[in-house]
């Protein structure tokens, strides 16, 4: 199994790389597993703990600024450089942009190998904020029109992450038989080991301090929450550019919520769960998702989780979580309050997310994956 990864920051801890983690390290001893990407993210990667072999790592300080440049000089030496030298069956395009997707595709030419391709985010974006993103606004649209059209030709299999991209999919004309739905997941026992803690924040969010993520809409329903219970805490957790923390900062200050919300900068591991053990709510008014982990891992941990009524959380989630409408500050701060007003609410809603995610257990999800791999490699 081989798999091409370079239209991520390196040295950001998403969920794609929190699931390639996870499920290569489950499924280790039935396959052998390859990577192709930058010297410096494959190095990050095994101090993560990765378990797979370098292929071809392109030598590149570039893989921490993802620029345009980067992206192209990457993508080429990826082409440019493949050597046919192992067994390859399987090549999984870690995203559907572009930078994954032609070494990919070339790769499959090559060695006639399955190609898998990983819908990390929607095919088509739905309407967000304005964020210059990956590749600025302009060739983020170009890159997804062209890997749609490539989405549509050339996978042995899409793996996709919820019910809605897959009839969104299939609308779009890839086959319904080339489409498997898979999950994210969460390490149940890992969550279990760490001891409940103090309630201490009323609502806490956990992930990239982006535009897409929603965190700006955040201060404005935290202002709303603090206007009803001024003694309201929220806790901020995650990366973000320093122009953007410094903006969510200023924000913060401007709104009058410098002793009612704090930015943490990331957690890991046991102190993220024991963050989010401190929580009564988890706040996720993210505009673009296909899954959230770090929805299921709040909601493993305990919490009640409010989001944005996207329709990727349908069929993952269905009515464990409370949604409000995309991008209606008052709605979203209205279900916040009712659940920090109702104990007995907000206990029947974690009641629920905590039978939820018992079935997206890291475990469950490799095993489901290696399945898939085991038909396509034998059909």
């Amino acid at each position: 199994m081989l798999f091409v990864r370079f239209g991520t920051r390196a040295g950001v801890i998403g969920g794609g790389v929190v699931r390639l983690l996870e499920v290569t390290k489950r499924l280790q001893t039935r396959c052998n597993f390859y990577m192709i990407t930058h010297e410096v993210t494959f190095s990050w990667l095994k101090q993560l703990g990765l378990t797979a072999s370098p292929h071809y790592l392109v030598k590149s300080c570039w893989a921490w600024t993802q620029d345009v440049a980067s992206l192209i000089f990457c993508t080429l030496k990826a082409i440019i450089g493949f050597r046919v030298r192992d067994s390859i069956d399987v090549v999984y395009s870690f995203t559907h942009s572009l930078p994954d997707l032609l070494p990919s595709v070339w790769i499959k030419i090559l060695t006639k190998a399955k190609l898998i391709i990983y819908l990390q985010t929607p095919l088509i974006p739905p309407k967000s904020p304005p964020e210059g993103g990956l590749l600025g606004p302009f060739l983020h649209r170009l890159d997804h029109f062209i890997s749609s059209l490539l989405v549509k030709r050339v996978p042995d299999l899409v793996f996709v992450f919820n019910e809605y991209d897959k009839q969104e999919l299939v609308k779009r004309g890839v086959h319904m038989d080339k489409i498997q739905v898979i999950s994210y997941g969460v390490d149940i026992k890992r969550v279990n080991q760490v001891p409940e803690q103090e309630k201490k924040y009323s609502g806490m969010f956990l992930g990239r301090l982006g535009l897409s993520k929603g965190v700006f809409d955040l201060i404005e329903v935290w202002k709303c929450i603090c206007q009803v219970k001024p003694n309201s805490k929220l806790l901020i957790v995650g990366p973000g550019l320093p122009e953007r923390v410094e903006e969510l900062r200023k924000m913060i200050l401007e709104r009058g919520l410098s002793s009612n919300v704090l930015l943490s900068g990331p957690l890991y591991e046991e102190e993220k769960f024991k963050a989010l053990k401190s929580s009564k709510l988890f706040l996720n008014p993210s505009y673009i998702e296909t899954w959230c982990i770090t929805i299921c891992e709040a909601m493993a941990c305990g919490c009640a989780v409010v989001a944005y009524d996207l329709p990727s959380y349908k069929s993952v989630y269905g009515d464990a979580i409370s949604t409000a409408r995309i991008g209606d500050i008052h709605d979203f701060s209205q279900k916040v309050l009712y659940l920090l007003e109702n104990d007995d609410a907000r206990k029947k809603l974690v009641d629920k997310a905590l039978t939820t995610v018992i079935q997206y257990d890291w475990s469950r999800t490799a095993e489901k994956e290696f399945n898939f791999l085991n038909e396509l490699t034998l059909s």
